[in-house]
């Protein structure tokens, strides 16, 4: 049994508990993230390389964060936040 999300079923006309045969296919697309200029511009080289070796899912999470901020002032909280977590994560 594999999980499939309701957008999922939901674009391919079924519901929960429907059954359905599904082909799964390796995935080796290269994933990258757009680095924000300001965050760009705030983190340091050794902060930049961190960011870099962190996974593509939390550095999507981070930048994400980030762009979703509405106010100049929570966004710079946010990527302050950031480079503290590069800094300690890693």
């Amino acid at each position: 049994m594999i999980g499939v999300s309701a957008q999922r079923r939901a674009d391919a006309g079924l519901k929960a508990g429907d059954v359905a045969e599904i082909l799964i296919e390796h995935d080796t697309a290269k994933r990258t993230v757009t680095v924000p200029s300001d965050l760009k511009k705030a983190m340091s080289k050794e902060e930049r390389e961190r960011f870099d070796r962190f996974s593509f899912t939390h550095q999507k999470e981070f930048v994400s964060a980030i762009e979703q901020a509405k106010k100049p002032e929570t966004r710079r909280r946010r990527i302050a936040s950031v480079i503290e977590i590069i800094r300690t994560k890693t």
